[in-house]
């Protein structure tokens, strides 16, 4: 269970000595994270194929109560809640997009190391890569907002709208 909680432990500080350290130091956390929805992503897909392909098993196969119904049923709730847990918290999608950022910064300290545009004039290279590694991370954190669901639309996915029929008994004119 100690996937589903990771601590966030990339910056011990906000103060940095140079840009190299700052790169590493947001790289880390990048690989951290995309690493954690990873194996998170992958640990729900599993937990979804075997509790699906099980259940069936328990049915068929299972004599008595306990064997031929509780556990199918326990093992049809712990597969939905792996799909809803899929849905809402989307770590496919956040491994995805901390990959791709960690890739992203990791091709900018290339272009850096070896003089590459833009780092090639050399004056200015150290703040140019603070500003691009600052950019890559802002960019990341505005990609990860966008996946966050508001309140309102949790609400409407989890307590559907119910309606009432008419029951036809009530005069109608």
């Amino acid at each position: 269970m100690n996937f589903l909680f990771r601590k966030d432990y990339s910056y011990k500080d906000d103060s940095f000595s140079s840009p190299v350290e700052y790169y590493s130091a947001v790289r880390r956390g990048l690989r951290e994270k995309a690493n954690h929805n990873k194996i998170e992503s992958q640990a729900s897909f599993y937990a979804i194929i075997c509790f699906t392909l099980l259940v069936p098993l328990f049915v068929t196969l299972g004599d008595g109560w306990f064997f031929g119904k509780l556990v199918p049923a326990v093992l049809s709730v712990l597969a939905s809640a792996s799909t809803a847990w899929l849905q809402l918290r989307k770590p496919q999608r956040l491994w995805a997009i901390y990959r791709r950022a960690q890739r992203e910064l990791e091709r900018e300290k290339a272009a850096f190391d070896f003089n590459l545009a833009p780092y090639d004039n050399g004056d200015d290279a150290d703040k140019k890569l603070a500003q691009r590694v600052s950019d890559i991370a802002f960019n990341v954190h505005e990609q990860w907002e966008g996946l966050v669901p508001e309140a309102d639309a949790l609400t409407s996915s989890i307590i559907p709208a119910v309606t009432i029929p008419h029951s036809g008994t009530e005069d109608v004119k």
